[in-house]
């Protein structure tokens, strides 16, 4: 199986397993990183608190903000970060939510859920996307967010599909507005059910997925997940490569794989071509297949031994268009149409050329 759907869940990789397998064969029974207990009064809880704050400290890092003013809390999903940020913001300042372009589907629907919301400076705090997972587009550069957005009050910035992929170690130089930034492990090869929200420490005490209400804690109640915090400790300590790769060899796979794909198939329509002011993450290829069933076409090439998707990284799958690709203006045949290539680390060239080639003989046999 040659799997190219990394904009859902990308590969494990196998040094990570390596340094898990290291903390949990250890000879004092792994030190208690990954199965101590942070808030216990003895010294293998202070392990795993101590743990802990290693993984954090090495987060903010790579977005270059200051420990002293933001922390970080462990949760299972992406979904999850997102929905405790803006339910943290949205009780700070109630009905002033400004949305941005192109948001997470979840935050959509949450947005409706909880205010209405508006497309003007006039509100207190604002939620956008850098980097969707469904196209690899970036409809701002940070100057520019930043720029734009400086009468806010805060800023949730889903940074689920870009942290690993973009260098984001300059966000605390950039702006002095309080953010707010889910990321996600399994992104970029760490572990599935580990997701963080970098928060202002101002703005504690969380909203609580648990209680519904606002924790007492800056921490997430309840026990920690020592696996995500792993997963994400080896990540962060790691990520300065992990960017170098994705931003050198990945993106002249990806280059190479859309040339080759041009030449061989040129009645296909590239979403960055129709929305060239964009940005570009450097994992994703997104495409318009026209006159084409992508649903089938998923299922005749995973049968061919080929992973990719059809829709949204988020719920790939669904029948319906992208909610997404409509508002940035496409018609929903070309919506429906679209075909997601998506990379990782430990994706070859040869993966690509052998795509290509049964893409060739599916669509012009």
């Amino acid at each position: 199986m040659i799997y190219l759907d990394a904009a859902s869940s990308a590969p494990i990789r196998s040094e990570l397993l390596d340094f898990i397998q290291k903390l949990a064969t250890s000879s004092d029974q792994g030190a208690g990183e990954l199965w101590g207990y942070p808030l216990s009064q003895h010294e293998v809880g202070a392990r795993s608190r101590d743990f802990k704050a290693r993984a954090s400290d090495a987060i903010l890092r790579t977005l270059g903000l200051p420990s002293r003013d933001y922390g970080v809390a462990f949760y299972s999903s992406g979904s999850e970060a997102l929905e405790v940020g803006a339910r943290t913001l949205n009780r700070r300042f109630p009905g002033e939510w400004a949305k941005g372009a192109m948001e997470h589907p979840f935050v959509r629907g949450l947005q409706a859920s909880l205010v209405s919301t508006s497309e003007t400076s006039q509100t207190s705090w604002g939620s956008l996307i850098y980097g969707q997972n469904e196209t690899g587009l970036t409809s701002h550069t940070l100057s520019a967010i930043f720029s734009s957005h400086n009468e806010r009050s805060a800023l949730l910035i889903d940074c689920i599909a870009s942290w690993g992929k973009a260098d984001l170690s300059n966000l605390g130089n950039e702006t002095k507005i309080p953010l707010f930034i889910p990321i996600q492990s399994n992104k970029i090869g760490g572990l599935p059910g580990a997701a963080a929200l970098v928060y202002p420490l101002a703005f504690a005490p969380l909203w609580s997925p648990l209680t519904g209400d606002a924790s007492r804690n800056t921490h997430r109640p309840g026990g920690e997940n020592q696996l995500a915090v792993a997963s994400f400790v080896w990540l962060a300590e790691n990520l300065e490569n992990i960017i170098h790769d994705y931003q050198t060899r990945v993106r002249a796979l990806r280059d190479h794989f859309e040339a080759q794909l041009r030449q061989r198939l040129p009645n296909l329509r590239f979403t960055h071509d129709q929305m060239p002011h964009h940005s570009r993450l450097p994992h994703v290829s997104h495409f318009c297949v026209p006159a084409s069933k992508p649903l089938e076409l998923v299922a005749k090439l995973d049968l061919r031994g080929f992973s990719v998707s059809a829709g949204s990284a988020c719920s790939s799958g669904s029948p319906e268009p992208s909610q997404a690709l409509l508002e940035a203006g496409w018609s929903r045949t070309d919506a429906l149409n679209a075909i997601r290539v998506s990379l990782s680390s430990a994706n070859q060239a040869r993966d690509l050329e052998l795509l290509v080639e049964t893409l060739g003989k599916l669509l012009d046999p």
